[in-house]
Order: structure tokens, then C-alpha cells, then sequence
């Protein structure tokens, strides 16, 4: 989840920056309808730029973590298995291969990255420790993540997403000024706007997750029919019995098992449970 926590904050940042310079500039969105399109536009665009540079960000910081090891050519016949199977699913799904790397762990875990240059990161653990029909259905899982474009997906989300609670920040504010008759000073104005950023940022972030989560279906519906649909469900029970070690709080978005959640928590997950996809994958027999 740290890599999401970071796209989160990252993105928090500019909108609070955003309704910050708007309340200083001054600019009036009421007043016709080209500056209300104008000031649209211009919050769209910074929305998706800055929702991608928060994607970059986090994807750096989550690969420094993990320290991987990219691989070009194979040392032994583990590496050369992997690099072959994700060439060979890269090219079912239509797709350039990506980047391979290795990770130092003994969880059973694996991630995909990347907008234009992607990559997949495997965990030793998932290497050594994994039958390969079912870390080929995870490798699978992992394809269809980059084939489905997911990532391009969760930046443009954000983004509208952003655009949503700027406006929703901005006009909330108003409306409970007017409608307690409260001349809003200058400070005021800022606090009340700066308190809806958060408020609606909380909610936007739930709706952002749930998102990921349908994301993770069908990315278990890929994998499986790169690989066998049998072995999807294995390796899904297989991590389910695992004792749990989620990528130790390095990355969890695009991996293959997400965190453990329960709760008002579960809202904010970026995986479904274990058990919700392992019961998908059965009922598509």
C-alpha cells in the first residue's frame, strides 16, 4: 500500500496547492460560461499531470525499494524460464515484452509497472517456491495488467478525480457560506475550502480503490486465460494459505495479493480479498 499512500498524498498535494492559488488569484468561475470552461481545462490538465507524475514517483520509489535486479540474459534455467514465459505472454496479449527484474524475498509475490516503459518484478520466493503452471498464471496476471493499460486507467481516474474535488471544494464552501449568511473572510474562505479538499479527497480515495479492486478482477480473468484457469485459482489459494508478507508495505498496487484488510479499512484497498477472487475465478468455470 505504500505506493498508493504515495500517489494519494502526492496527488492531496496539488489540489490543496490548487484551491490555494485559486483563492489568492481570486479567479470567479460563476462569472460566464468560458471561464468556467477555461478554469476546467486548465485544472483537467494539471489533474492528469500531476497524477502521472505521481504514478513516476511512486513507481521509482517503490523499484528503489525492492531493490530489483532487471534481467538481459539468463544465469541459470530459472531466469531463462521466466524471461521466456513473459516473451511468450507479452506476445499472446499483443504487447512488447517488458522489463524483468528479481527482487530479493521469500514471499510469494510479483508486480507490473510502467505507462510507456513497463516491467515486471518477481520475488524469489514466487520463483523458487511457486509450482510454475501457477507462477505462470501470476506472470499472466502481471501481463494483462500492462496489456489492459491499467495504470494509464488509474492516472486518467485521478485526474477526473481531482478535477471532481477541486470544484466540489471550492463550490461546497460557497454554498455553506450563503447558506449560513457568513461573510466569508480571507482565511475563513481558505480554511473551509482547504477542509472540503480533505473531506472530499477521504471519499474520492475510496471510489479510486474500489476502482483498482475491479482492475485486480480483471486481471485474474487475463492471467487465467494466458495461462490455465485451474492454475490461477492454485496459485490465488496458494498466496491465501501463505503466511502473509504483503511486499513489505513497498508496493502493493499491481501486485498479485494486495494487503490483508478488514472493516472500514477494506474501503481503502487497493486488492479484493483472496477468497472474493478465488470465488470469481470458480464461478467462470
Amino acid at each position: 500500500m505504500k505506493r498508493m499512500r504515495w500517489f494519494f498524498l502526492s496527488n492531496l498535494a496539488l489540489i490543496l496547492l490548487l484551491v490555494v492559488a485559486y483563492h489568492f488569484i481570486g479567479a470567479d468561475i460563476h462569472q460566464s460560461a468560458l471561464g468556467f470552461f477555461e478554469v476546467l481545462v486548465a485544472v483537467l490538465f494539471i489533474s492528469l499531470f500531476s497524477a502521472y507524475f505521481a504514478f513516476l514517483f511512486s513507481r521509482y520509489k517503490a523499484k528503489q525499494s525492492l531493490e530489483s535486479k532487471m534481467l538481459n540474459t539468463p544465469r541459470n534455467d530459472v531466469e531463462g524460464w521466466l524471461l521466456a514465459t513473459v516473451a511468450k505472454q507479452a506476445r499472446q496479449a499483443g504487447i512488447p515484452r517488458p522489463q524483468v527484474g528479481i527482487y530479493d524475498s521469500a514471499d510469494m509475490n510479483a508486480y507490473a509497472s510502467g505507462v510507456s516503459h513497463s516491467m515486471i518484478s518477481v520475488s524469489k520466493g514466487l520463483l523458487f517456491f511457486m509450482p510454475r503452471a501457477e507462477a505462470e498464471a501470476v506472470l499472466g496476471h502481471e501481463i494483462c495488467h500492462l496489456a489492459n493499460m491499467d495504470m494509464p486507467k488509474l492516472i486518467a481516474y485521478q485526474g477526473v478525480l481531482n478535477v471532481g474535488v477541486f470544484y466540489l471544494s471550492v463550490l461546497s464552501s460557497d454554498v455553506v457560506f450563503a447558506l449560513f449568511l457568513i461573510s466569508s473572510g480571507e482565511i475563513l474562505g481558505l480554511m473551509a475550502m482547504l477542509f472540503a479538499v480533505l473531506l472530499f479527497s477521504v471519499l474520492t480515495a475510496a471510489l479510486l480503490m474500489r476502482f483498482s479492486r475491479q482492475l485486480e478482477f480483471c486481471a485474474d480473468e487475463g492471467g487465467a486465460g494466458l495461462s490455465q484457469r485451474r492454475a490461477m485459482i492454485a496459485a490465488l489459494e496458494r498466496l491465501s494459505g501463505e503466511r502473509y508478507a504483503p511486499l513489505p508495505e513497498k508496493m502493493a498496487v499491481f501486485g498479485i495479493k494486495g494487503s490483508l484488510a478488514s472493516g472500514v479499512k477494506r474501503i481503502f484497498m487497493s486488492h479484493p480479498s483472496l477468497d472474493e477472487r478465488i470465488s470469481l475465478l470458480r464461478r467462470h468455470v
